[in-house]
């Protein structure tokens, strides 16, 4: 009857420029990728084939007829043609066989060659991943070569190392489930080594807080000294001071004293030269009085020298004389009274001065000893602001001490620690590559972008062969077909 077959055919479409480019960008990324994790990418090229055996008989067949190429060529270059060889001068004038045998088995290899290549095929990248060497082995070959002392020696050392690094992380792993199971078992407690150890930790900071109080005291202190000397300068320069002006007044006393007895003699000199004026105003008065009584006494009729002229001269003369007395000791006390008052208001002035210098000396030195209680009471205040201060440092200090002892106990620290420790290698590898994979994120968005557009350019092609049935059936439909027309049309007559 036949079978009926259908070939289906799917066809994607090609990357475009751009997208080859992001291809190479995400291989570039992921090369650098592997070469931050510690891996190196080696890649070959590779060509598979639709028919691998019959590929892979042609490879050996070629291959062997390269190898007899090869093995013909070095006989020809050890056993060289003569000079005056002449290939029409051998029998059969067909030169040198081995010649003419490179000849076919290099036609023959081209040929071969070429049957490989017609084969369906496809060629790409395959890479090999392998793990990077130490840069310092690296470097070492690099300078001396692979087989050099020096990079022997780096390589045991790095063997070295790595088995440090195992035995440390396996120190840290053997800490961390210690210190887990503690934590697990309700176990806080420390041991009298860790208190030493967080002690000697501290201890260097309480020092510090108590040296500093110290040295801010002893600042204090000696500042403290110094303001007070100073003050006292001052006072004695008060009192210096005071001396001065006091001697001064002292000495104003002592030249007043003298400068009133300078007056009492001029006043006695004065009196006494008063004096023999009133003895020549009297003498002048006396004769005077003689002359006039006479005169009188004359004109009363009365005889000279008589009793009553004389008793009438007497009285006269007794009252100028009491007189002139009277004037000289008014002048004389007047004088003394003057001198006697001047010297008082001079005393006076002077106590005043007196108490004037002691009310401001004394005013002086109660303003400095106010300024030397004030020095004192500034210096307790700074001193008792650093004691609270130093104080409230050494309770944080002692919190803090508490704090860790309590830690340590708890064991919340190893284990994070130990956490730390063993993933801490991980951790960079991963951080590296995560960068590496940040940056390649671009590209690999727009290779995927270009592989779903050409994924979306997919064409199908389908092809149908029909069985005999079919064949048959489809002629059988078309002559019905027919003669249906056939009959509509003599129904329409």
């Amino acid at each position: 009857m036949g079978d009926e077959t259908t070939t289906t055919e799917n066809k994607t479409g090609k990357l475009s420029p751009e997208g080859r480019s992001m291809l190479s960008a995400v291989q570039g990324y992921m090369i650098q990728q592997s070469d931050v994790a510690g891996y190196k990418m080696e890649s070959v090229k590779v060509t598979e084939y639709e028919d691998q055996g019959k590929a892979d008989s042609l490879k050996n067949q070629a291959k062997s007829t390269q190898e007899q190429i090869d093995a013909l060529r070095a006989d020809l270059a050890a056993n060289p043609a003569p000079v005056n060889y002449s290939f029409s001068s051998q029998a059969g004038g067909g030169g040198d066989p081995r010649q003419q045998q490179l000849n076919n088995l290099l036609e023959r290899l081209n040929n071969q060659q070429n049957e490989l290549s017609d084969l369906p095929q496809t060629t790409y990248d395959k890479y090999t991943v392998t793990k990077k060497p130490d840069p310092r082995l690296e470097a070492a070959i690099k300078e001396f070569g692979a087989f050099s002392p020096q990079a022997k020696e780096m390589e045991e050392t790095l063997e070295q190392e790595e088995v440090q690094k195992a035995t440390d992380t396996a120190a840290a792993s053997r800490g961390y489930y210690k210190a887990l199971a503690k934590f697990m078992n309700g176990d806080y407690s420390t041991t009298d080594e860790q208190k030493a150890q967080i002690d000697s930790y501290y201890a260097p900071i309480r020092d510090v807080v108590n040296k500093t109080v110290n040295d801010l005291n002893q600042k204090y202190e000696d500042d403290d000294v110094k303001m007070q000397a100073e003050l006292n300068k001052i006072g004695t320069a008060i009192d210096q001071t005071g001396f001065d002006t006091k001697s001064a007044l002292e000495a104003a006393q002592v030249q007043m004293k003298k400068n009133a007895e300078n007056l009492g003699t001029v006043l006695t000199d004065v009196l006494q030269s008063t004096e023999k004026k009133f003895k020549f105003q009297q003498d002048l008065l006396f004769d005077k009085i003689d002359k006039s009584v006479s005169q009188q006494a004359a004109l009363l009729g009365l005889p000279p020298g008589s009793q009553s002229e004389n008793y009438q001269k007497a009285k006269m003369k007794q009252d100028v004389f009491t007189q002139l007395q009277l004037e000289l000791a008014t002048q004389e006390a007047t004088g003394k009274m003057g001198i006697a008052a001047q010297l008082a208001g001079d005393k006076k002035s002077i106590s005043l001065a007196k108490v004037s210098l002691a009310a401001s000396q004394g005013e002086k030195k109660e303003r400095l000893a106010g300024k030397s209680v004030a020095l004192t009471g500034q210096k307790f205040a700074k001193q008792e602001q650093v004691l609270g201060t130093a104080g409230q440092e050494l309770l944080n200090i002692e919190k803090q001490k508490q704090n860790t002892l309590f830690n340590v106990g708890l064991g919340a620290q190893q284990i994070g620690l130990g956490q730390s420790a063993l993933g801490f290698e991980n951790q960079q590898i991963n951080a590296a590559i995560g960068q590496v994979s940040a940056a390649a994120q671009p590209a690999t968005g727009l290779l995927n972008t270009e592989q779903q557009r050409t994924f979306a350019e997919n064409t199908t092609t389908q092809t149908r062969s029909p069985s005999f049935l079919d064949t048959f059936t489809g002629l059988v439909g078309a002559g019905a077909g027919s003669a249906g027309a056939i009959m509509s049309g003599i129904g329409a007559l």
